[in-house]
């Protein structure tokens, strides 16, 4: 697999258009089969840019809108659009998406769409890249497990729009906006994907609690006593935090959940941001699903720490490549906003250490996400796949 890269910040559309145009013809010809995703500042029209580049090129184009982006070409960048064109002669890429979503239909709709384009190749499928709408009303990692089990254990990468409220342009596929939707590229063929996960490397001590109640999103108790007491018993004074307070702090002190438990498997523990206080009981509503029996931990996202993981990530990454003596070409990457927040006003850290540790061998393009999907173990082909917050996802086939 090749991926060929252009990226504009021309506002103008028809000047955008050109641009990228004009980078991406210097990088041809194209394989086979060849997908583009396309990621643009919520600003810009990403719909008339999708039609117009999906027109000219000729290809099905999907993707979201985004606070910034990060490629081993330039780094880090924001207020721009970027156009990634995966191509391939031994892959297939079928593009689908799951429309007018609901808490009760949202398993049966992804999965349907998934069978469609599943049915398109006789190829086996290697990967699902998926982008979720920005949804407070389904929490679609209660739903992971039951769809990895539907769909055969595959990985599933991807993540949510970073949008500043203008949802209704947040979701593009083929030059049309999607509301409420999930759109999702499979790709099948000759494709062994390889993840590498980091969220955290800093924990505030070393002891851990165990979430003994919650419920859904919410974590109510950890060791039988009220989660805000549970915080404060590191010596946190949040008394009285308002939701802007809460976010804000939890983006930097994050909940580290382990469901490993030692028995045995390579569950990677993964993260959760605190939304808000419920100070009616001392509950913390996450941003994603909490675990009831799992261990908790309080941790640290600073940074020099979010640096610090971005090394970790990718020499992970790069370890696993020179143990499967396969070739690799492509990395596809997601990075938390939360981590962009704490980054103020040094946006370009993590985008500086991806260009300076990826190699020309590679190509590497990714963005700002409201949620992670990573897998947090993929082995004998089979994914437990999780929807993370505050990480740094890579993923390289």
């Amino acid at each position: 697999m090749k991926a060929i890269y252009a990226t504009t910040d021309e506002i103008d559309v028809d000047y955008a258009i050109k641009e990228l145009l004009d980078q991406i013809r210097k990088q041809l010809p194209l394989q086979k089969n060849t997908v583009g995703i396309l990621f643009y500042d919520y600003e810009m029209e990403g719909a008339e840019l999708c039609e117009q580049l999906c027109s000219t090129l000729n290809i099905d184009i999907f993707g979201c809108s985004t606070i910034g982006i990060v490629s081993s070409e330039y780094g880090y960048q924001d207020m721009v659009a970027s156009l990634t064109l995966l191509t391939a002669d031994d892959c297939e890429f079928q593009i689908g998406t799951a429309q007018e979503l609901t808490d009760k239909n949202v398993v049966n709709k992804i999965f349907e769409s998934y069978t469609d384009i599943k049915n398109k190749t006789k190829l086996n499928p290697a990967l699902l890249y998926s982008l979720l709408p920005c949804s407070t009303e389904i929490i679609f990692d209660k739903y992971l497990n039951e769809l990895s089990e539907m769909m055969d254990y595959l990985p599933i990468i991807g993540g949510v729009p970073t949008n500043h409220g203008a949802l209704e342009k947040s979701l593009v596929f083929n030059g049309q906006y999607y509301i409420n939707s999930v759109v999702m590229l499979l790709i099948s063929g000759n494709a062994k994907p390889i993840f590498s996960l980091a969220n955290v490397v800093k924990l505030l001590s070393k002891r851990k609690g165990t979430i003994t109640k919650s419920n859904g999103t919410v974590i109510q108790e950890v060791d039988r006593k009220p989660f805000a007491e549970y915080i404060e018993s590191y010596g946190m004074n949040i008394q009285n935090f308002n939701k802007n307070e809460s976010r804000a702090f939890f983006q930097q002190y994050p909940l580290l959940i382990d469901t490993n438990q030692g028995y045995g498997n390579d569950e990677l523990p993964y993260v959760r941001i605190i939304e808000s206080i419920n100070w009616k009981d001392g509950s913390g509503i996450a941003f994603a699903s909490i675990p009831e029996g799992a261990k908790v931990s309080l941790a640290v996202l600073h940074k020099d720490t979010i640096a610090e993981t971005v090394k970790k990530g990718l020499n992970e990454l790069y370890a696993k490549i020179k143990k499967s003596g396969r070739e690799y070409s492509v990395i596809l990457c997601i990075t938390c906003a939360a981590r962009h927040f704490i980054l103020n006003p040094y946006y370009d850290i993590e985008g500086k250490l991806i260009q300076k540790m990826v190699s020309n061998t590679y190509h590497l393009s990714g963005f700002y996400s409201f949620g992670e999907l990573c897998p947090i173990s993929f082995n004998d082909e089979k994914a437990i796949n999780r929807l993370h917050n505050g990480s740094i996802v890579f993923c390289a086939f």
